[in-house]
């Protein structure tokens, strides 16, 4: 049996195709990073992210749709950006090479 067929040996999302809608270059570095944060952070966060990139949010979210990615309100009142289908984010993020690894957690600096 070659390596490659051997139980548990495939190689890591090897056969996961990403679905549409396409998020583009700067859609999916800001999935990336949103991913990271555990698919939620507040608008202002992500309002600061995206503004460098010349990315207009509100748009971004809704090319998406809801089934995707919304802007919410949080029972504080909080305004957060959430990601709805974290393995269609997590699949972009990484065809589009922006998915970071497991290992390189956030610090306090």
């Amino acid at each position: 049996m070659p390596p490659e067929e051997e139980a548990g040996k495939r190689k890591a999302y090897a056969d996961e195709l990403p679905s549409p809608p396409d998020p583009g270059e700067n859609g999916a570095r800001f999935l990336g990073w949103i991913k990271k944060r555990g698919f939620n952070a507040t608008y202002e966060e992500c309002d600061a992210y995206c503004s460098p990139l010349g990315m207009d949010l509100k748009n971004f979210v809704k090319e998406m749709g809801p089934d995707l990615i919304i802007v919410g309100r949080t029972s504080h009142g909080i305004v957060i950006v959430k990601v709805m289908d974290r393995r269609w984010a997590s699949i972009w993020a990484r065809n589009y090479g922006y998915d970071i690894p497991h290992h390189s957690h956030r610090m306090r600096l």
